[in-house]
């Protein structure tokens, strides 16, 4: 990956932003719609999870999309976790 620019993030943040703006301001948009937005360059890239309470809270539904997409072309898709929860041992 080559060498990143300075304020690149400040790029796909203000994209991010205003795709984000576009879906809140959207007339059928309601309490239910969720979107998890990936915005990637030749630099990296990164996740936006729209109106979730964190990017946490988007995780399930990210899984869940993959899962799919994977089952769509005939593979498996599976998550393996490396870290406990806090407070367990």
């Amino acid at each position: 990956m080559p060498d990143r620019p300075e304020n690149i993030d400040v790029r796909l943040e203000s994209i991010a932003d205003a795709v984000c703006q576009t879906i809140g301001a959207h007339m059928a948009m309601d309490e239910d719609v969720h979107a998890v937005l990936i915005l990637t360059d030749r630099y990296g890239g990164g996740l936006v999870a729209h109106d979730y309470d964190s990017e946490w809270d988007a995780v399930p539904d990210l899984l869940g999309h993959l899962q799919a997409i994977y089952q769509a072309n005939g593979r498996t898709f599976g998550v393996l976790p490396l870290t406990r929860p806090k407070g367990e041992g």
